[in-house]
Parts: C-alpha cells; structure tokens; sequence
C-alpha cells in the first residue's frame, strides 16, 4: 500500500488540508476502431459492438437476498474484481454510502494489470471520477455522475489477469459499497499491450512562485485525460483530453495557468 493510502487510514480524526491536486489517467489502447457508419473519434469504440463476449460483475448478496452490497470496516478492503485475460473492463459502476462527509477522498481504488505487485492505480474514488471535494452531478461520455452513482467508459484491457480493490480509510464504516463492471473477454488484444494508468498528487500548500506539478512521465499512450482542482473554500476545476501529438504543449500550458490560479 502506497504511502498516501497508509497516511489516510492511520490519520482518520481530522481533515486533510488540500490546497491543490491533479489526476492524470493514461487510456491504454485496445485495438478499437469504429464500426460501420460509425464516425471515427476519440471516443468511436465507445459507439462500436465489441468484438468478443460481454459478461457483467458486481456485488451481491451471496444469500439471494436484496443485500447486493459491500460493508467495509474501518482500514479494511474488498476485492471488487479479480478475472484472468484477456479481455477489456469496458464499464464501471459505483456508488457509496459512508457517513464521513470526507470519503471521496478517503476511500481509495487499486488496480493491477497482468500480476504486478504494484498498482497501474491507486487514487481516491471522488478524484478517479472528477469529484475530488464534493459529489457534484456530470455527465460525460467516458465518465461522470448520474443518478447518485459513478461511471466510467474508459477502456481498461490486460492479458492474462485484472484485480481491482476498495481500501476505506475513512476511520469508520462504510455502509453500502455497491460496485458493477461489464468486461469483454474472447478479445485479441496488441502486443506490446497499453495499459491503464492513474496518478494522483497533492500538494497541501502552494505558492505563486512555485507551480504544481502535474506529471512527470515519458508518455506513449493515446490519450492522457488531466484533472486539477483547488480547494480554498470553493473548487476549481481543468479537464483536458490530450492527444499524444498535443500532450507536451498543454502539459505546459496547464502547467502556466496553475501557477497563476494561486
């Protein structure tokens, strides 16, 4: 478990002082394109059939009863998803109650792609969907938040094995964890295989003189979506989708407009 994960469970009595902090998501490629009389994009796969078999994953009650969720115990975790590849996590789910008004950043999601031992993403859950203060309704076509619940559209492919795990570190219960994916499997996916990443850092005081850092990384995916926010009272927010060919112009140009927004 990453240092910040282990700050958030042991540090559960007070709030944390964030003035400002970027998530930045690496979309790997899966050998998309669109279909017949689809128009090509950014997004065309997401209006294209999948060329293998989908199958759905999610919480529920192992009795057959209406309890289709999970509890967690404070500083405990649960395995959300664990399938052997390939195949492509194309739709995510989940919503949450917890009575920590500060579990969107409390709560952490884990991912790790073909068996490594350390996570491809490990972010909080309200920052991994645009919410990094509060839960605040959009609708995008890759992600947002719709009727109570978090979504995402973004491609997520491995070869031979996804894991994705929940930590609370909220300090207390968290009553109602309610997690849904559809994967496609039977997929035929590149080699060397892009996969998904997600970085997030904070750092708890800025100054005008010194910019926040936003990525420090060599980049050959196809996409990077850049997330910032600060937190003074209110929250400020910059999306960007970047194209490969872009990423080093708006990187710095993100990079100019943080360093005034002090």
């Amino acid at each position: 478990m990453a240092s910040w994960v282990r700050r958030i469970v042991r540090g559960t009595g007070g709030r944390a002082a964030v003035s400002l902090f970027p998530l930045v998501l690496f979309l790997g490629g899966c050998g998309d394109g669109p279909g017949p009389g689809v128009p090509g994009g950014a997004w065309s796969h997401l209006l294209s059939p999948g060329q293998g078999r989908f199958f759905h994953v999610s919480s529920y009650d192992t009795t057959g009863g209406n309890r289709d969720r999970y509890e967690l115990a404070p500083g405990d975790s649960v395995l959300l998803l664990d399938l052997e590849g390939p195949g492509v996590i194309r739709q995510l789910w989940i919503t949450v109650a917890s009575p920590d008004p500060d579990y969107l950043r409390r709560i952490s999601l884990m991912m790790f792609w073909d068996g490594e031992d350390i996570p491809s993403v490990e972010v909080p859950l309200g920052d991994f969907f645009g919410n990094g203060f509060v839960k605040a309704h959009y609708t995008a076509l890759p992600m947002g938040v719709s009727s109570g619940g978090f979504y995402s559209y973004l491609p997520m492919p491995f070869q031979r094995r996804a894991r994705i795990l929940a930590v609370n570190g909220t300090g207390q219960v968290v009553d109602a964890f309610y997690f849904n994916a559809n994967v496609e499997e039977g997929v035929e996916l590149p080699r060397p295989l892009a996969t998904f990443h997600a970085v997030w850092n904070r750092n708890p005081r800025t100054t005008s003189l010194q910019p926040h850092r936003l990525l420090d990384a060599e980049v050959r995916n196809s996409a990077v979506k850049a997330l910032t926010g600060k937190k003074e009272g209110a929250q400020d927010a910059l999306a960007a989708m970047l194209p490969e060919d872009t990423l080093r112009k708006e990187a710095a140009r993100a990079l100019h407009l943080l360093h005034h927004m002090n």
